[in-house]
């Protein structure tokens, strides 16, 4: 006599097998969420930095950037003109996109000033970070703005 179906055996190892691929699945989601967004809050302020190192450039000012912190706020970074120093005429902001990627440069600083004459910089590093590691921004002297994964690996970022 043949029967058709599954037994009750059969069904309880699929779900099991399932329910264990679905948990190794949600880990590695959120693992992969914070490395996205580590990832994409450093290129997107590379970007922003290099708009600001092309625009002291352009317009032959010291544009000076400082971190805002502020509670229950994400930080942001402000660019002004360093000679004027006003911090009521903001040229440029930056508003962190991802509330999870913090910045470990200190508060209301004066992080990097690019001066208009032959794209030249204060040197600095800005190191971001998440629960799933570090990422680091280096400013030369040149002006040249280069980015890493400090020990951890993200898709195309190079090694500290």
């Amino acid at each position: 006599m043949q029967q058709k179906g599954f037994s009750l055996f059969e069904l309880l190892i699929v779900v099991v097998i399932s329910s264990v691929m679905f948990t190794i699945a949600i880990v590695n989601w959120r693992e992969f969420q914070l490395r996205s967004e580590l990832r994409n809050t450093t290129l997107a302020l590379v970007t922003f930095l290099n708009q600001v190192k092309s625009n002291a450039n352009f317009q032959n000012r010291n544009n000076a950037i400082y971190i805002i912190k502020e509670e229950d706020q994400p930080w942001r970074l402000i660019v002004i003109d360093n000679e004027q120093n006003d911090h009521d005429q903001i040229f440029f902001q930056f508003i962190n996109p991802n509330n999870q990627v913090e910045i470990l440069n200190k508060n209301n600083d004066l992080l990097s000033i690019f001066h208009g004459r032959r794209c030249m910089a204060q040197p600095e590093t800005i190191k971001l970070k998440n629960d799933i590691g570090e990422s680091r921004i280096i400013i030369s002297t040149r002006g040249r703005i280069r980015y890493c994964a400090y020990a951890m690996q993200l898709a195309g970022f190079p090694k500290c």
